[in-house]
């Protein structure tokens, strides 16, 4: 699966220092607003135009999208959720608090990396679903104004 961690500049997550995995992680963290972002704008627009769909199986193949949209939003903002709280920890790992235990602080953050992973990659597909439906629906429906 494909990872952040060539992000970093020594390309291993263990060998790097706090510094660097903050700034890495404030990368995930604007990269992951974004798609949110995006994602919400795609289930405004998709519903704001679904209106003019008239075939039963188009009007179907559109809920399924914005359903698939409105799940992807959620597990966004769950992993959003996660990062933050892992730059809290981050933040006190740089401030040398003892609380926190710095092995298990990389294993979280190599598990969050992989979610990120899976959620950029679901992303993409989504996209192109929204591309190949919104093309199919296109050649499909009679959109033109009468």
């Amino acid at each position: 699966m494909e990872t952040f961690r060539s992000r970093l500049k020594n390309g291993d997550i263990k060998k790097a220092n706090w510094q660097e995995l903050y700034i890495l992680t404030r990368h995930w963290k604007s990269d992951l607003e974004f798609y949110i972002e995006d994602l919400q704008f795609l289930q405004r627009l998709i519903g704001k135009y679904s209106i003019w769909i008239e075939k039963a199986q188009n009007s179907v193949a559109v809920s399924k999208l914005l359903s698939d949209l409105h799940q992807l939003s959620d597990d966004g903002r769950k992993i959003l959720d996660k990062l933050q709280d892992h730059l809290e920890q981050l933040s006190g790992l740089m401030n040398n608090d003892k609380g926190i235990d710095p092995e298990n602080f990389i294993k979280t953050h190599e598990i969050i990396e992989d979610e990120i992973s899976q959620f950029v990659k679901s992303f993409r597909n989504n996209r192109k679903e929204v591309y190949r439906l919104t093309e199919e629906i296109m050649d499909s429906e009679d959109l033109t104004p009468e």
